[in-house]
């Protein structure tokens, strides 16, 4: 069996403590809904190349949802393939019980997968923003000297 297990995940070890807590502990069966603009906003933060892998393999994703005819639906596909490749994408640099039972990279995953339109849409937004801020300041250092 072919293992997909990348060395570094899409979104890189030092981020992994930020998207956790976007999810807090669940508590019973409630389960808390992330607003998509704070999945965005910790997406923008990702490095360049790393944005685009992640948004390249969730619209993969989800063109495979929308393609794949199973007697189940899509909910349950989603979360089923959620658990084979939510590690892929984010993960800790290292493993614990206490990591190997979180949930939330598969929360995100689905997140990520339900409102990919809105969350890149919005990362985009932020990472363009950033940018104008930076070249600002830039512009208002020279300007200074």
């Amino acid at each position: 069996m072919t293992s997909l297990s990348p060395p570094v995940p899409v979104i890189i070890y030092t981020h992994y403590d930020e998207y956790r807590s976007l999810y807090p502990k669940r508590v019973g069966a409630e389960i808390i809904e992330v607003p998509a603009k704070a999945i965005a906003d910790h997406v923008a933060r990702l490095p360049p190349v790393h944005l685009e892998v992640l948004r390249t393999l969730i619209t993969h994703f989800n063109k495979l949802i929308a393609s794949t005819k199973t007697d189940e639906s899509d909910d349950v596909f989603l979360q089923k393939l959620a658990l084979s490749v939510a590690r892929c994408i984010l993960r800790p640099k290292v493993e614990t019980p206490l990591t190997l039972d979180d949930r939330f990279p598969s929360l995100l995953f689905v997140d990520l997968v339900k409102s990919s339109d809105v969350v890149f849409q919005s990362a985009d937004e932020l990472k363009t923003k950033q940018r104008e801020d930076r070249y600002a300041l830039l512009v208002l250092r020279s300007v200074r000297a």
